[in-house]
């Protein structure tokens, strides 16, 4: 065992000065000031809180990239740079002037909104320049520079001129992770920070075929966990490797027969001996169905079967509801398919007025 056993910390901070008291960082700039430049776009942390570990894992990281292409020979200039943009900001600004909504945002003004934001960006910079020089990052911390400095807002301008200029900008729906109250849409980051698991009701759902082959009149069954989302049903999903039947059942008004998966008769309170005939679901594409629903006209054919890989019968009724507008993979279909988008809610996640039963009205709250 060590006599004088050495003080890690105290051999940081050492080397720390040394760096600090020398101009180590300026030295690697100058030296090679003549040499090829390596530009690294950094992601810059939001300083309106204090550091944690992930700052810390991201900024090592970071260091370590750029030191690299400095001892490549590369002159690496460095600045600190603060993010000054987007909902944490809000959130917190939301938070202390005790605004619920967006609309209130709106009614505040968005100059004085911008304004409070504005002076809470740098709350917390001290700390931040603190911990990114104890673990030794370096960069000009004289010279930071912040996303909502002019010159920075216009260097984005630029990157996207130059996108819009090379004809790679274009105008389209996209799925995504949104928040009604926010009035925005959400990364991924943002979604998981207040994910939490709830129960939904699931329905089943018929759907009317419009060829009738005989006085039994005959539907698709098809299930969501969604039901508002039924308002902007434009086709319906099965899939080409599943087995499909038509089933009859009795009910009060008569005989009606059912399409839907094989394996999901359990599931639908009907035993084999109702079964007709079975096919595949490719043999079901392109049947058209009549719509539950008329809110908005479709700009194009809609209401028919389609076929998907994701359609499964681990639940369900083996036929998925296509919504474009309110899923990824619904989406994708609809592009694959020449299918329509049909938006039945607005930003605020209530129903538009062509929705006349439930216009105005939270989406979750019309379930």
């Amino acid at each position: 065992m060590l006599k004088d056993k050495p003080s890690l910390p105290e051999i940081e901070k050492k080397v720390l000065d040394f760096w600090d008291k020398n101009h180590i960082f300026e030295k690697t700039i100058e030296h090679r000031k003549k040499n090829k430049a390596f530009s690294f776009y950094d992601g810059p942390p939001f300083a309106t809180g204090l550091p944690h570990y992930g700052h810390i894992l991201a900024t090592t990281i970071k260091d370590s990239v750029t030191r690299f292409w400095t001892m490549k020979g590369y002159k690496v200039e460095r600045r600190v740079g603060w993010d000054c943009h987007g909902l944490p900001v809000e959130n917190l600004i939301e938070k202390e002037l005790g605004l619920k909504d967006k609309s209130q945002v709106e009614e505040m003004g968005i100059e004085k909104f911008n304004d409070a934001c504005r002076a809470a960006v740098f709350r917390s910079v001290g700390d931040f320049q603190k911990t990114l020089k104890r673990v030794g990052r370096w960069a000009d911390y004289s010279n930071s520079y912040a996303t909502f400095d002019n010159d920075y807002v216009e260097s984005v301008w630029w990157v996207f001129k130059a996108l819009w200029d090379e004809g790679l900008i274009y105008s389209d729906y996209r799925v995504t992770p949104y928040c009604p109250r926010c009035g925005t849409p959400l990364s991924n980051f943002e979604v998981n920070q207040g994910y939490k698991d709830t129960e939904e009701s699931a329905i089943f759902i018929k759907f009317k075929l419009k060829e009738q082959a005989d006085n039994i009149p005959t539907y698709f069954v098809a299930w969501t966990t969604t039901p508002w989302t039924l308002t902007a049903n434009a086709a319906l999903a099965v899939n080409n490797n599943i087995d499909y039947v038509y089933a009859v059942r009795k009910t009060d008004k008569g005989e009606e027969r059912l399409i839907f998966a094989k394996e999901r008769l359990e599931a639908l309170g009907l035993d084999s001996s109702r079964i007709e005939r079975e096919v595949k679901g490719n043999e079901l594409a392109g049947k058209e169905y009549e719509p539950i629903f008329n809110f908005i006209e479709p700009e194009k054919r809609a209401h028919f079967v389609i076929t998907a890989d994701f359609v499964s019968v681990e639940d369900g009724s083996g036929i998925v509801h296509i919504a474009p507008a309110f899923a990824a993979d619904d989406m994708e279909a609809a592009r694959e398919n020449n299918i329509p988008v049909i938006l039945t809610v607005n930003g605020d996640g209530k129903f538009v007025e062509e929705v006349k039963p439930w216009a105005g009205r939270f989406v979750k709250k019309a379930d």
